[in-house]
């Protein structure tokens, strides 16, 4: 696997602490493409191994802002909504988009499914695919040319379900 993993167990991690320490990490980035990151009203508690939460939420909102469309008044939404046994948590941008005959290959790795040329290896989603996939959910994206991206996906809450990272 991919994963850096440098916790030694699961914790219970805030959402909006683990988005403040994201926002921290991508600075530079959120400066040199004047994108705006809207946080969430709600905090929310999950489960999991911190160091792979922050590379989950890293890698998308990194892509987010690397594919903002300089035209627009960009930004970068996170959403969580609280559901019986998961987080559901959808990270939205109005960036340039993807073509819908270029999505069925946006999580394969080495791939670029856009012309703009962007810093990278090109294993950012593969990565978070693995990493959800990992906890038994499904990463998904909802994309539209010129529009902008959604990409949703649920995590556990603290005891809701056994977690498979090793």
């Amino acid at each position: 696997m991919l994963f850096i993993k440098t916790d030694v167990s699961p914790s219970i991690i805030s959402g909006l602490q683990l988005l403040e320490t994201v926002e921290l990490l991508l600075f530079q980035e959120f400066k040199n493409y004047k994108v705006h990151l809207i946080k969430p009203q709600i905090d929310v508690q999950m489960f999991g191994y911190e160091s792979l939460y922050k590379q989950l939420f890293q890698n998308i909102i990194s892509n987010a802002i690397k594919y903002s469309d300089p035209n627009k008044d960009s930004f970068v939404k996170v959403e969580f909504e609280l559901s019986e046994n998961a987080i559901k948590c959808s990270i939205s941008d109005n960036g340039i988009g993807i073509s819908s005959e270029k999505l069925s290959t946006i999580f394969d790795p080495f791939k670029r499914v856009s012309d703009k040329d962007v810093e990278g290896l090109g294993i950012g989603l593969d990565t978070c695919k693995m990493i959800v996939e990992d906890m038994g959910k499904i990463l998904s994206v909802h994309s539209e040319l010129g529009v902008g991206s959604t990409f949703s996906f649920e995590i556990p809450t603290h005891g809701t379900q056994q977690l498979n990272m090793s």
